[in-house]
């Protein structure tokens, strides 16, 4: 129906590409969060696993925090009459979670390498899944406030 709005062509208006990207943001963390969901209660059985998780829980508050600040400047008098979004407010939600690549990649070998022997094959899977889910909600945001017409929108029809 928001395409039909923006006549013939919608995928040459500015608006279309903004409005696909707010599409993509809001089902890309639910679909991912309903994959984190269904998997099994994470045991906590040694203190490097009970940190790891610890680790995804802070992650998690993160990226509620972007999609807040996303949704907060999408509301804003100045985006909704200027039809663009401030890039200095984009590149700040951007960067709260800029170092979790780093984060994911370091945490998750000090965490299991140690721990491997004592984690059956079936709850490790699960583990590297719940953080490959995480990273792909953290990099639907990124990619969300990356969108050059997230930023540059003009008036134009």
């Amino acid at each position: 129906m928001a395409q039909m709005e923006l006549g013939v062509n919608p995928e040459q208006h500015p608006l279309h590409e903004l409005w696909s990207s707010i599409d993509l943001l809001a089902s890309q963390p639910l679909t991912s969060l309903w994959a984190i969901r269904s998997l099994s209660a994470p045991i906590q059985k040694s203190e490097k696993i009970k940190q790891l998780h610890q680790k995804e829980a802070e992650s998690l508050d993160i990226l509620c925090k972007q999609i807040l600040m996303i949704s907060s400047e999408l509301r804003s008098p100045e985006t909704i009459s200027y039809q663009k979004l401030n890039p200095q407010a984009m590149l700040k939600i951007k960067n709260l979670s800029c170092d979790y690549s780093q984060w994911l990649e370091q945490t998750t070998y000090d965490h299991l390498a140690t721990e491997l022997s004592q984690i059956s094959k079936q709850r490790f899977r699960q583990i590297i899944l719940r953080v490959t889910l995480i990273d792909y909600i953290r990099s639907a945001i990124i990619e969300a406030v990356s969108i050059p017409s997230m930023t540059a929108i003009s008036n134009k029809s």
